[in-house]
């Protein structure tokens, strides 16, 4: 009867250990609307918004029901939007206005910003109007955020937050519901973590629920600072009572390049001291490709192909003047092993290519990805081949780029 118990408490272990990784938890996400990718169709959203709900996500932000000079989406698709998440049971905050100039220079165009908020109240009167008893309507968005590129100055700051201010003001009143306002580095990225302006500005602003918008997806903040981010924004929320939301930025400051998985990873943990995880967002960015993957909590179920400790292969330095236009490293493994992932990282200047190759058979090429660090790129295959040598030939760019080490992977 013992060893009974104990086979089955070992084969339970053995079930947890081998079991996928779970799903990265996020408790919101955002929706930017774009007709282009299927936001004016109910049945695309509806499959959104399914999958938000099918991993836990309790809450979506629409970011914004007016853009530029686009048309509102106020009549009839938000009450669709709320509709579809009620039946869903998710909660929906409601974005305003979205004003792109607002970001086209260094010092935030006061003008254009009081024209934002202007707008979006506006725009907020007709969902009020027509939503505000809605049970899936939980709260306001104020779109405009505030990544400034340089410090502003104090009548400048004083501008910004008393229009906010009176915007938060009148949201709160159309429909008694919290409101919600975003902020994170820009322009300067760690140098422009500023504490004393964004704790003003959160002060005479006091929203509901505080929005840190963590820089990394646009390039402003390197994910190594990221405590600073949210230590700053923690203490700020703190002093006004409002709960502080991670927005992880989930793309890359290219939208071309994929996010390293190893980034993701390291945004999520840093923010931990958030009382909610959010991405940027469902109907782009984590739609396809590695951030839905991490998302998702996708396992490859792959180990490190590496004797002893593990450590990933040394893939050696190749800086030499002049700058070669194609260098090309080898990993010999110890014996023969399937392979089934490789990856590395080069730092400094990004590789035009990398492809991979076995006692002279072309295996393919590698994808890039952006990250895990600011100026890093992470290249990676994956496919099945049975190898004891593998070559990695890398085309580089100018100034060529300082290789990491290779990480091998097998079944």
């Amino acid at each position: 009867m013992r060893w009974s118990i104990l086979r089955a408490v070992f084969a339970l272990l053995a079930l947890l250990l081998l079991a996928p990784a779970q799903a990265a938890p996020l408790d919101f996400v955002f929706l930017q609307p774009d007709r282009d990718a299927g936001w004016g169709n109910p049945t695309v959203v509806a499959g959104d918004l399914d999958r938000a709900a099918r991993l836990g996500v309790g809450d979506v932000v629409l970011q914004y029901v007016g853009h530029g000079d686009d048309d509102l989406l106020v009549d009839g698709f938000v009450g669709t939007l709320l509709d579809l998440a009620s039946a869903r049971g998710l909660q929906v905050w409601v974005g305003t206005w979205e004003e792109p100039g607002l970001w086209r220079q260094r010092q935030v165009p006061l003008p254009r910003w009081r024209s934002a908020a202007e707008q979006g109240v506006l725009a907020a009167e007709r969902v009020a109007d027509a939503y505000a008893g809605h049970p899936a309507f939980a709260g306001w968005y104020w779109t405009p955020e505030a990544v400034w590129w340089r410090t502003p100055g104090t009548r400048r700051l004083e501008a910004l937050t008393a229009t906010t201010a009176d915007a938060v003001r009148k949201l709160r009143a159309l429909a008694d519901k919290p409101v919600a306002i975003a902020l994170g580095p820009s322009g300067r990225g760690e140098g422009n973590l500023l504490m004393s302006s964004w704790c003003r500005y959160l002060e005479g602003a006091a929203p509901d629920v505080v929005v840190a918008m963590d820089g990394v997806g646009s390039g402003h903040l390197d994910a190594a600072v990221l405590p600073g981010l949210y230590s700053t924004l923690r203490t700020c929320s703190d002093r006004i009572g409002a709960r502080l939301w991670a927005d992880l930025e989930v793309f890359s400051p290219d939208l071309r390049t994929l996010p390293a998985p190893a980034r993701l990873d390291a945004q999520h943990a840093a923010a931990g001291p958030a009382d909610a995880i959010g991405a940027f967002d469902l109907s782009h960015h984590l739609r396809r490709g590695p951030a839905s993957a991490w998302w998702e909590g996708r396992d490859p179920g792959l180990r490190l192909l590496r004797e002893g400790a593990p450590t990933p292969y040394p893939l050696g330095d190749w800086r030499t003047r002049p700058v070669p236009r194609e260098v090309s490293a080898s990993v010999t493994l110890p014996a023969r092993a399937d392979v089934r992932r490789v990856e590395f990282v080069l730092r400094g200047n990004p590789a035009r290519s990398v492809t991979l190759s076995t006692e002279g058979q072309e295996l393919g090429a590698l994808v890039v990805h952006h990250g895990p660090g600011r100026d890093e790129q992470t290249w990676i295959w994956t496919g099945r081949a049975t190898v004891r040598t593998l070559k990695l030939t890398i085309r580089q760019g100018r100034g060529g780029a300082t290789p990491g080490d290779v990480w091998l992977y097998g079944p």
